[in-house]
């Protein structure tokens, strides 16, 4: 326990140094410049520093990790959608990838899979979680994942509506 303990105290120590260079350079930080640090700088943030979030051994639980019922009422639900339009389904912050991969294989049993399913997900460390989790999934190849470039790390309020400044990876 106190090795983990020791070790987190680290982290938090690197984190907190990282936060005094960028003010050092740049002078005070905006709210989401300070979120975006503190939560993906890469190798320290918390969805990108590599350890577990969800389930037993990380920090929290959500619904898609505790079986597929959740994904499977989302895609009973937006069914009559999908069948009227062939539309697409975009998934913000997917986590393990544990939804899109329940959501699909129930809307393939359905027989209205989208036209395509987009997993829009800044955290590196995720986005390689959810490509293995979903990579032999129904409807897998109709998948891409999309994260900000580093480039448009700041979000505008035409991010929402055109994801400007963003990349697509297709799963395989």
């Amino acid at each position: 326990m106190s090795e983990s303990i020791d070790t987190a105290a680290a982290h938090a120590d690197r984190v907190m140094a990282r936060l005094r260079e960028e003010i050092a350079a740049h002078g005070p930080l905006d709210f989401a410049r300070y979120m975006e640090l503190v939560l993906h700088a890469p190798g320290l943030g918390y969805y990108s520093a590599g350890a577990p979030k969800f389930g037993a051994g990380g920090d929290f639980i959500t619904a898609p990790e505790l079986g597929d019922v959740y994904a499977r009422c989302i895609a009973q639900a937006i069914a009559p959608a999908l069948r009227a339009t062939a539309g697409e389904v975009l998934e913000l912050g997917a986590g393990s990838g544990a939804f899109a991969a329940d959501a699909l294989a129930e809307l393939e049993r359905l027989g209205v899979l989208p036209a395509r399913y987009r997993i829009l997900e800044t955290s590196a460390d995720l986005r390689q979680r959810q490509a293995r989790r979903c990579r032999h999934s129904p409807g897998s190849g109709l998948m891409s994942v999309q994260s900000r470039t580093a480039s448009a790390s700041k979000p505008t309020s035409q991010d929402a509506r055109t994801f400007s400044g963003s990349s697509f990876g297709e799963y395989a």
